[in-house]
């Protein structure tokens, strides 16, 4: 949600990620059909999930996920790898 107060922009809203299956050919999916609406994604590759990132018109960031790992129920800290995605 974005509000204006006083010429300003104050953001409540910054970050949203969706799990969008639970497989690389989903994620691709995903991908083919946002690049072919002319999105721009940054796809980055994550210990724990695959994710591609865009920004959503008002500017806020949009994950879309597939879990990769779930070393992050004994390892909360390996949610933070980031790696370069080649899908």
């Amino acid at each position: 949600m974005v509000r204006w107060f006083g010429g300003s922009v104050v953001r409540w809203l910054d970050h949203v990620a969706y799990c969008v299956g639970t497989s690389l050919d989903e994620l691709r999916d995903a991908r083919d059909h946002l690049e072919g609406a002319g999105v721009k994604l940054d796809p980055i590759g994550h210990e724990v999930t695959k994710s591609l990132y865009f920004d959503d018109p008002d500017g806020i960031n949009i994950e879309f996920y597939v879990g990769a790992s779930e070393a992050w129920k004994t390892d909360p800290q390996r949610v933070a790898q980031v790696a370069p995605l080649a899908l």
